[in-house]
């Protein structure tokens, strides 16, 4: 059977996927009856290029979900801490996890929690951030495209046909109802990427020849 207005709406506004049309090309097969205009409609929202979202969004480091006992800081955690890069942006995956380790299995309120969480910090925040603005930049190539003018067409026969309008009102509807969708989906995406980037990068690097706590780096 032909598509409803409303699923005529959805295709029309839907926002690009990195998929390309798969969803589209399953609406059309789950409605095998097109009209002529939904079938011109559909092509030329298929014959759209995918967006080009490929900047690869970096990990979170996480401590092991496992519980952990509270066990403090070693003399050789204590040295590697101390021998960590001072800019948290040059603090490699690996040892960020180590980090998130460490400082999880130190007790709570104790001087090496104090410790740990002066390296720790610093370097969360840094992963996060790149994470929340990697994450951003794929979503704001995601932009939503104004529809084809086959869905204008494709809409107003919609309207004729579920609600018996008239050629022109039903044109005059289907422009209405299609500003009105692609103006939802804007607000959407513009508060989805406004939601995902921290906009910062993150803490600066610690004051030279200070590891945390107060330990000179490169001290064993």
């Amino acid at each position: 059977m032909p598509l409803s207005p409303s699923q005529i709406l959805e295709a029309a506004t839907k926002p690009p996927s990195a998929g390309g049309g798969g969803s589209l090309r399953y609406l059309a097969r789950r409605n095998a009856h097109l009209t002529p205009a939904e079938t011109r409609m559909m092509t030329d929202l298929t014959a759209r290029p995918a967006p080009d979202s490929t900047v690869e969004v970096p990990p979170v480091p996480r401590a092991p979900l496992r519980r952990l006992n509270p066990t403090g800081l070693s003399p050789a955690d204590l040295a590697w801490i101390a021998h960590l890069p001072a800019d948290p942006a040059k603090v490699d995956p690996e040892d960020a996890t180590h980090l998130a380790l460490l400082h999880a299995s130190t007790p709570p309120k104790s001087s090496d929690r104090r410790i740990a969480a002066a390296a720790w910090e610093p370097v969360i925040a840094h992963f996060q951030a790149a994470h929340d603005n990697a994450k951003a930049a794929n979503a704001a190539a995601m932009a939503p495209q104004d529809p084809p003018a086959s869905a204008h067409k494709a809409l107003a026969e919609a309207h004729m046909r579920t609600a018996g309008m008239a050629a022109d009102d039903a044109a005059a509807k289907a422009s209405r109802d299609l500003l009105a969708a692609t103006a939802h989906r804007a607000r959407q995406h513009a508060e989805q990427v406004a939601g995902l980037g921290t906009g910062a990068p993150g803490p600066g690097p610690r004051p030279a020849g200070l590891g945390v706590g107060g330990v000179p780096q490169g001290a064993a």
